[in-house]
């Protein structure tokens, strides 16, 4: 955000400096010859030339304004997103390398023994917007306009529910509803989805999670079954999600083939939530 209000300054700087400019240039071309005017206040055309001009610097500004703010946003996300995976992957280091998708009690990844002090915060003993303690495990955009929930975060593949299409590699663990990912056996892991922007759809069955709302899970394909899912991918940059893969490497969900194909994804939601825009 902070280079985003500099380029915004700027913007205006320059202008404001160039309507200074050309307002000076129509009252020199006005006012040179003493014999055609010799007021050296605005008259009704100069203010509308200068309205004119302020008009269409601001229609080429503003969408660049709007993608510079929507791509620093994005930008932000994959921040948080790399910090999540690290302390992911430090919890591995101690836990003979499974990392948490679930824990006890259904509680989220971001809860469990050694994750909030490797993030920066402290798990709140009474509800708190989870904005104002533990933003580097949400996503910043919706910030203002999405109901937030207690338990979202960045989302983890749902394989609760799903078909058990890692079976053979055992590097998923359902423990009495507790689910893990053993990260060493991951078998492809720069295809593996590990971290996403996920969010709540129409079809979550309880209505305090409301759609377009963060969760912190996301399914995975359902053998080619174009059944509705209740939670899935949310595309909020821009009609791309932000991915982080096993690998630590971050991309975008803009090739949704191949991402589908490789990943076993099931869904992607629009920016807010209502509707799946693809199921495989």
């Amino acid at each position: 955000m902070f280079f985003y209000n500099i380029l915004v300054f700027f913007y205006l700087y320059y202008l404001i400096l160039g309507v200074i400019y050309i307002h000076g240039r129509i009252i020199y071309f006005f006012t040179h010859d003493k014999t055609i005017m010799k007021t050296k206040f605005f008259t009704l055309l100069e203010l509308l030339i200068v309205i004119g001009i302020i008009a269409i610097l601001m229609a080429i500004i503003i969408p660049s304004l709007s993608r510079a703010k929507g791509d620093a946003i994005q930008t932000q996300c994959a921040s948080n997103m790399r910090q999540c995976y690290n302390a992911l992957i430090m919890y591995a280091d101690t836990n003979d390398h499974w990392i948490p998708v679930v824990g006890a009690d259904y509680t989220g990844w971001f809860r469990q023994p050694g994750i909030p002090e490797t993030l920066g915060f402290m798990m709140p003993r009474e509800y708190k917007d989870p904005h104002s303690y533990r933003a580097v495990t949400l996503c910043p955009a919706g910030v203002d306009n999405i109901e937030w929930v207690g338990n979202a975060a960045f989302g983890m593949p749902a394989f609760l529910y799903t078909p058990e299409d890692y079976i053979n590699y055992k590097c998923e663990n359902n423990n009495n509803g507790a689910l893990y990912i053993k990260i060493t056996a991951i078998p492809s892991h720069s295809a593996y989805a590990l971290l996403a922007d996920s969010a709540f759809t129409k079809f979550e069955p309880k209505p305090q999670n409301a759609p377009g709302a963060q969760c912190r899970l996301f399914s995975r394909r359902d053998e080619g079954a174009a059944s509705p899912i209740c939670h899935a991918i949310c595309e909020r940059h821009n009609g791309t999600a932000n991915i982080t893969y096993a690998d630590g490497h971050i991309d975008t969900s803009k090739n949704k083939t191949a991402i589908l194909d490789s990943s076993y994804i099931g869904a992607y939601v629009d920016m807010s939530g209502h509707e799946l825009i693809y199921v495989e």
